[in-house]
């Protein structure tokens, strides 16, 4: 019995604990995530391996969707603008 508690109460120390002692408040996990698909991806064209994804693919519409989270909840303006990049590129003059 008081090996069942001891393993509830390290699950919360860890629940409650662990993730605030990493020392990244200025870099959450969605904004990692994001700026590393960037990094990947600079033009907008994702791949997942080595497949290129169709221009409106779901894998890519949710990434994307994930873009525009980030930048709502932080404000920085560089995942609305790339975004924004990857979409122009497949709008043409007549819409």
């Amino acid at each position: 019995m008081n090996s069942l508690r001891a393993v509830r109460l390290t699950c919360v120390v860890l629940l409650f604990w662990g993730p605030t002692s990493v020392n990244a408040q200025d870099h959450t996990w969605s904004k990692r995530m994001a700026d590393s698909a960037i990094a990947r991806s600079p033009d907008g064209k994702i791949t997942r391996g080595d497949e290129n994804l169709s221009d409106w693919a779901y894998d890519k519409s949710v990434l994307f969707a994930g873009f525009i989270a980030v930048w709502q909840n932080t404000g920085d303006e560089r995942y609305l603008a790339y975004v924004e990049r990857a979409m122009d590129a497949l709008v043409n003059a007549d819409g």
